[in-house]
């Protein structure tokens, strides 16, 4: 069974989570700002409205977290990886490589060679290497994917059984 290029629950631990629990926010600032005795005209208004709406996503967030950590480095790094791509590549490498981009050029052994090919991607030659690289990319992501959906159905049958 062919496995989907994005989990839901991972790009929302490895995207959304984060700034949701202040991590990569200005939330931190503001919250020392507080913690520090701010300053006379300073209105934690808002901050506190954002630490209201992270309430919510608290349980989600550990739980996927203690999900995550159950993956060995390899397999997290990976994933953050497919999860939280650069935003700029040469022309055509994004088009020749999808969702994959990132991957494929991070398992490539020869990044610059992988670049020309998908520069140049009308070649025979090139359409080989990209499709070999792809191919070594999607089958990593497949994986790894594999690896946190067995990590999420062995946390559940952990909680079934304890109930």
């Amino acid at each position: 069974m062919p496995l989907h290029a994005v989990d839901a629950d991972l790009e929302w631990l490895l995207t959304v989570a984060p700034s949701l629990m202040g991590l990569r926010s200005t939330h931190g600032g503001i919250v020392a700002a507080l913690e520090g005795g701010g300053s006379g005209a300073f209105d934690s208004s808002a901050a506190e409205a954002q630490v209201e709406r992270a309430i919510p996503h608290v349980a989600r967030a550990r739980r996927l977290g203690a999900i995550w950590t159950t993956l060995d480095g390899p397999t997290r790094q990976l994933l953050t990886t497919h999860y939280t791509p650069r935003s700029s590549w040469p022309p055509g490498v994004t088009a020749m490589l999808g969702v994959f981009t990132a991957v494929a050029m991070n398992l490539t052994k020869d990044r610059d060679r992988l670049e020309v090919a998908c520069c140049h991607g009308a070649l025979a030659a090139n359409q080989a290497i990209i499709r070999r690289e792809r191919g070594r990319a999607e089958r990593a992501v497949n994986r790894a994917h594999r690896a946190w959906r067995d990590a999420k159905t062995a946390s559940m049958l952990r909680w079934a059984h304890a109930e």
